[in-house]
């Protein structure tokens, strides 16, 4: 009996083109961002990692499709159709490689005191409620950086 998923495909999983890599390291990134790698003790060095790395992966695509084009116009002897147009599917991989290592995200919140602080005469309750503010305001800078890592989208190619 063969085993069955639970869960449909990911689109990487549809595909043998080279895409499907691209593809698989953008669904890295967003399962890395919205699956928990992402917390309220991350860094914003954190997150320029993995826009890094899911960069790297895209541009080492790009790359492939640059060798399979420069392969076309070798057996060829001239550029075709399908060499052109994995060039220019290379290109606008690199070109979506540096949207997403390019990435604006702000720095997350620091820890500091603020006025409403002064009301507070306990140390500890102090500390405590300073805390639960920094936490809360982490969450929503963890929430603004899913936010602008889903607003990015690999292109597909037109072949």
């Amino acid at each position: 009996n063969p085993t069955r998923s639970l869960t449909p495909p990911k689109a990487s999983q549809l595909t043998q083109a080279p895409y499907g890599q691209a593809l698989a390291a953008m669904e890295g990134l967003h399962g890395d961002v919205d699956g928990g790698v992402l917390s309220a003790d991350s860094t914003l060095e954190d997150v320029q990692a993995m826009l890094e790395t899911a960069a790297d992966e895209i541009t080492n695509v790009a790359e492939e499709y640059r060798e399979s084009a420069s392969n076309i116009e070798d057996g060829f002897g001239h550029a075709t159709e399908g060499s052109e147009m994995r060039e220019q599917y290379a290109e606008e991989l690199d070109s979506f490689a540096d949207e997403v290592r390019d990435l604006s995200i702000d720095e997350p919140p620091a820890l500091e005191d603020t006025d409403e602080d002064e009301d507070i005469e306990d140390e500890e309750e102090r500390q405590m409620d300073q805390e639960e503010r920094h936490h809360s305001a982490m969450e929503e800078w963890c929430d603004t950086v899913k936010d602008e890592v889903g607003q990015l989208e690999c292109p597909t190619p037109e072949f």
